[in-house]
């Protein structure tokens, strides 16, 4: 199985991607779109340090734009990092790091999804930085067609085949 990840400024682009990757009839449960959350007044809030965006998004705003498309979507605190905001495949995996079922962390989920361990730092960076994470998994040629749309969408930071 092949593994695209997009990285995206915002929460707006990421979502964009993923109704974008729906719209092209692209199986929407093999998409996962991550970020970091962190609490704020007893509230989790998905971490953005999007330049245009004047306050934080609420994690139930974050959960509504995707909860129609992607299944399974929760708020898990992991050690060292805090709080990850998920929906969409990944979501069983980080649960099991929230109870601490996978050594490793978000490390040892990036490589076991084929991501190189230098990489795979990258990404976890990008997340401690605000911003958000498209997974898209499948067959060689459903990741072509998915690379294709996000590539043709054109929002991404940077768009990696693994």
């Amino acid at each position: 199985m092949k593994t695209i990840v997009g990285v995206y400024e915002s929460h707006d682009n990421a979502v964009k991607a993923v109704q974008a990757l729906e719209k092209a009839g692209y199986p929407v449960k093999q998409v996962s779109l991550i970020s970091k959350a962190e609490l704020v007044n007893n509230h989790i809030h998905v971490k953005s340090n999007h330049k245009v965006e004047t306050a934080e998004v609420s994690a139930g705003v974050a959960a509504g734009a995707v909860i129609g498309i992607l299944t399974g979507v929760g708020i898990f605190a992991i050690p060292g990092l805090g709080f990850l905001f998920g929906a969409g495949a990944l979501v069983g995996a980080f649960a099991g790091l929230d109870f601490g079922l996978i050594g490793g962390g978000l490390l040892a989920i990036f490589t076991n999804m084929g991501i190189d361990q230098a990489i795979a730092s990258k990404y976890e960076k990008h997340l401690n930085e605000g911003k958000f994470l498209v997974f898209v998994q499948g067959k060689d040629t459903e990741v072509k067609h998915a690379h294709e749309v996000l590539h043709t969408l054109n929002l991404q930071l940077e768009l990696d085949t693994h």
